[in-house]
C-alpha cells in the first residue's frame, strides 16, 4: 500500500500544467512498457511539445467517458504529480495507468487503479472497462488482477462495473 499518510488522488490537469506529462514521457524507464511506440519505434519514449500537449490538455477540460470522450488525469502523491490515469471510450473502454519509475513500489498504482474504477463506474456510468497487455508484464498483471480485472485471452483484461462492487466489497 501507499506509504503512510500519503494522500493519493487523481486530478484532470489544467493546460498549463502539462509540463509532467512531458516529463514522464521522455523517461526510458517509465515508458519502456510502450515499445515499440514512442517516436522512434523501438522504446516507447514520445516527445511531446508544448504547444501539442496544451492543446491535448485544454480538449481533455470536461470531459466525460459517459459521453464517449476521453477522461485523462494525474495521479498526485500529496499533491505531487507520480503518474497518470486515462479512459479511452472510443478504444473499447480501455483503460492506461503510468507511474513515474522513481515513484514505483509505493502502492500508489493499485490506489490509483482503484479510484480510476469507481470514477468510471459510479461517476461515468461505465459497463465495463479492459487494459491490454500480454501475461508476460507479471507486475501489470498482478495489479489488474488485484483490483478485479480478469484475462480473457492473450491480450485483453475486463472488469465489470458489478465485478469490481463485489470485489471491493
Amino acid at each position: 500500500m501507499a506509504e503512510s499518510k500519503t494522500t493519493i488522488s487523481l486530478c484532470v490537469p489544467s493546460p498549463d500544467e502539462w509540463e509532467y506529462r512531458q516529463k514522464l514521457y521522455l523517461d526510458y524507464d517509465s515508458t519502456i512498457h510502450n515499445a515499440p511506440y514512442g517516436d522512434n519505434g523501438i522504446d516507447g519514449v514520445w516527445f511531446m511539445s508544448e504547444e501539442w500537449l496544451r492543446g491535448m490538455f485544454e480538449n481533455l477540460q470536461n470531459k466525460s467517458p459517459a459521453n464517449g470522450q476521453d477522461w485523462y488525469a494525474y495521479i498526485l502523491a500529496d499533491g505531487e504529480p507520480v503518474g497518470e490515469v486515462m479512459i479511452m471510450p472510443r478504444n473499447d473502454n480501455l483503460v492506461s495507468i503510468v507511474i513515474h519509475a522513481e515513484q514505483r513500489g509505493k502502492g500508489y498504482a493499485e490506489i490509483a487503479l482503484r479510484l480510476l474504477c469507481e470514477k468510471a463506474f459510479d461517476e461515468f456510468e461505465m459497463p465495463y472497462l479492459i487494459d491490454e497487455f500480454p501475461p508476460e508484464r507479471v507486475k501489470a498483471e498482478r495489479l489488474f488482477t488485484k483490483v478485479g480485472f480478469v484475462r480473457e485471452n492473450n491480450q485483453v483484461l475486463r472488469l465489470t462495473r458489478e465485478s469490481f462492487k463485489d470485489f471491493s466489497k
